[in-house]
């Protein structure tokens, strides 16, 4: 038992050896054995499963349940016939057993990875863990067998399973547990990593980071571990009872958790990405506006609501039903001017007649318990509606790339179908106020085809300086000026 110590110790320092796993994963991968990496993942989580539950149950000294004694899974699974899957699963038990017993740690990888030469990263993982996850349930399962049944309990005693299941050793038991821990750890972090390769190929980018080979080498190290740990335990012998183990475990947990983030971050991006291409197709083939504000606006936690702040409550998104609809697009900074402007055309009683609603469209770069709170305060001083909290970031991605919204505030404007009649409708409102109604591009024309139109007038009273309309009324000279640059010259055109 003293060489499996040694072996838990090398396996530790296994851990750090950088030059030991760039050497193994810097070889070509040649991946001619095609594997449904999937498929065989399923097969584990459901043999693990069962037998992770069998050691709960005798930590907690309760009788296993029926369907974990099952002989015959409820669930049968399609394996494919073109993969040996017996003589490779068995080669991989006894690499990471009875070969483990009389190698070197560094013999022993070096062993499995020539085996599995032919495999990609992801299958090499997952078949090892495949031959462990049989290793393991084959025994937990004979530890369950009655002693009425002489052959399978006589099997059960001379394979060291006989006693695991009924063993009173609390430090044993206590040892079982965490390597229990230990190989739902190994199945999670296999998940994981499973689940960052199929993401990294809509990713490139972000996955290009991650060194995801490396973390399939730190998973076989991790269940030749559990391998090794279980041998150990199983054993008549009191000499080995999860020496290393509180250790082992402590140290993969720790890798696994910072793999984890990483997978959670992909996996948003996975789910943004979804979201966004879903709004676009909505969007071009939209012939309901409530269609397009339910998918642009309401989260699957809205329940297909709205805020609408007049009354300071959530309301059904129908409310858009046969409505034509002013998109206040801005960030948190929406100034002073323009919700005077929105406020006043609001209050029109011409509009609230009409079929037109407005919607805020609050968008950030960062959400946070900061911007939360400014978001709050800012639409308690609106009376129209906006989304229950600030916009979502697909929904954000295409307003910024079909509607070109570069942080400045923009009204686009949308008939009862959800087609846009106007990209942009803020600088008409801003220029004519209620007179910019119904607010389509055509109403803008007709505006400034209007006989005697003054376009300095419409700027410089409505964005200057107001009090200027007596100017215009005494027919006087009015002279525009002024630099950023060239502080000196305004002045001497101040004194002259």
């Amino acid at each position: 038992m003293a060489g499996k110590n040694r072996f838990m110790a090398s396996l530790l320092a296994l851990l750090d050896d950088d030059k030991f796993m760039r050497d193994v994963v810097s070889k070509p991968c040649s991946a001619t054995e095609q594997v449904n990496v999937r498929c065989y993942l399923n097969l584990v989580e459901k043999i693990l499963s069962q037998a992770i539950a069998i050691v709960d149950d005798v930590a907690k000294n309760t009788p296993p349940k029926g369907d974990q004694c099952q002989s015959k899974s409820s669930t049968s699974l399609s394996l494919e016939p073109s993969l040996p899957l017996s003589s490779t699963i068995n080669e991989l038990c006894y690499q990471i057993t009875c070969k483990a017993r009389n190698n070197d740690v560094y013999q022993t990888m070096a062993s499995l990875f020539n085996m599995l030469s032919s495999f990609s990263w992801d299958a090499k993982a997952v078949l090892t863990l495949l031959a462990l996850s049989v290793y393991y349930a084959e025994h937990w399962r004979l530890a369950q067998i009655e002693e009425s049944d002489d052959l399978l309990s006589l099997t059960a005693m001379l394979r060291g399973s006989h006693a695991i299941g009924k063993s009173s050793d609390t430090q044993r038991i206590k040892a079982f547990v965490a390597l229990n821990n230990l190989i739902k750890l190994a199945l999670e972090f296999t998940k994981c990593a499973v689940e960052f390769v199929s993401y990294s190929k809509d990713f490139g980018e972000i996955s290009a980071s991650v060194d995801i080979s490396g973390h399939f080498y730190y998973i076989i190290v991790i269940i030749l571990g559990c391998s090794v740990q279980f041998s150990g335990l199983i054993s008549m012998s009191n000499e080995f009872l999860g020496q290393d183990l509180w250790t082992f475990l402590e140290r993969v947990t720790t890798k696994y958790e910072s793999f984890k983030k990483e997978v959670e971050n992909l996996r948003e991006k996975h789910v943004e990405q979804i979201s966004y291409q879903k709004i676009k197709k909505l969007f071009k083939h939209c012939t309901d506006i409530v269609e397009l504000m339910a998918a642009l606006f309401c989260t699957k936690n809205d329940f297909s609501t709205v805020y609408q702040c007049c009354k300071r409550t959530t309301v059904t998104v129908e409310k858009f039903k046969d409505k034509n609809v002013m998109l206040l697009i801005s960030d948190l900074n929406l100034s002073v001017e323009d919700l005077g402007t929105l406020t006043s055309i609001y209050s029109e009683c011409n509009f609230q007649c009409s079929k037109y609603k407005i919607m805020w469209v609050p968008i950030v770069e960062e959400h946070n318990e900061v911007m939360q709170k400014k978001f709050l305060d800012r639409r308690s001083e609106m009376r129209w509606y906006t989304s229950n909290s600030m916009v979502s970031k697909p929904a954000a991605k295409f307003i910024r790339k079909k509607w070109q919204f570069r942080q400045q505030t923009k009204v686009v404007v949308l008939n009862k179908q959800g087609k846009v009649v106007n990209m942009d409708a803020m600088a008409m409102i801003r220029l004519w106020g209620k007179e910019a109604f119904p607010f389509t591009m055509s109403k803008g024309k007709e505006l400034w085809n209007r006989q005697g139109i003054n376009w300095l007038k419409l700027v410089v009273n409505n964005m200057v300086f107001p009090d200027v309309e007596q100017s215009f009324e005494r027919e006087e000279l009015i002279f525009l000026y002024g630099s950023a640059d060239d502080l000196q010259t305004v002045q001497k055109l101040k004194n002259t």
